[in-house]
């Protein structure tokens, strides 16, 4: 298994990522999202940070107050996947 792995490349790290030419894999730029007008955007921003997982874990709060007050239904369960995804990353739960 390993020379499959190795031979597949698995056993090297990512490549590093310039977040200007990724902005979907910046946490930052994803959380600023969340407080967009388009709740398509906003969607978009808590599906986002759920894929990004622990590095993430800093707009927590913030999708925990998206989680409850949102006013679009599907935003409010997106950002409740987000969070739940986010703890797993980081192993709180």
């Amino acid at each position: 298994m390993c020379a499959l792995a190795a031979a597949l490349g698995c056993d090297r790290a990512p490549p590093e990522v310039d977040l200007a030419k990724a902005p979907w894999l910046d946490p930052k730029v994803q959380a600023e999202g969340l407080a967009s007008g388009d709740s398509k955007l906003r969607s978009i921003s808590a599906h986002n940070l759920g894929n990004i997982g622990a590095a993430a874990s800093k707009a927590l709060p913030t999708l925990e107050k998206v989680a409850q007050n949102d006013p679009d239904q599907h935003v409010r369960e997106m950002a409740r996947k987000a969070i739940e995804k986010i703890h797993a990353a980081v192993g709180d739960q």
